[in-house]
C-alpha cells in the first residue's frame, strides 16, 4: 500500500511553516524558516529549506498539499 502524507504550508508574514500529517492524522513531520523579504523568490527559497526531509524522502507516496498565506498568491 502506498503512504499518503497530508501537507500543510503556511505562507505567512515573517516566515514559512510546513506540517505533515499521515492518515490518522498524526503529526510526523514539521519545519519553519523565517523570511526577510515578501518575494516569490524569498518564499520558494524558505518553502525548500522548511520542507521536512520526510516529504523529500517518500517518493512514491501520495501527497496531498494544502496552502495558505497572509499576502498574495502566485
Amino acid at each position: 500500500m502506498t503512504e499518503e502524507l497530508f501537507i500543510g504550508i503556511d505562507l505567512g508574514r515573517s516566515g514559512v511553516r510546513v506540517e505533515v500529517y499521515d492518515i490518522l492524522g498524526n503529526l510526523i513531520a514539521e519545519g519553519r524558516e523565517p523570511l526577510s523579504k515578501q518575494t516569490i523568490d524569498e518564499w520558494l527559497l524558505a518553502l525548500a529549506k522548511a520542507m521536512p526531509s520526510a516529504v523529500k524522502r517518500c517518493r512514491d507516496c501520495k501527497k496531498y498539499v494544502a496552502i495558505d498565506g497572509t499576502l498574495g498568491t502566485f
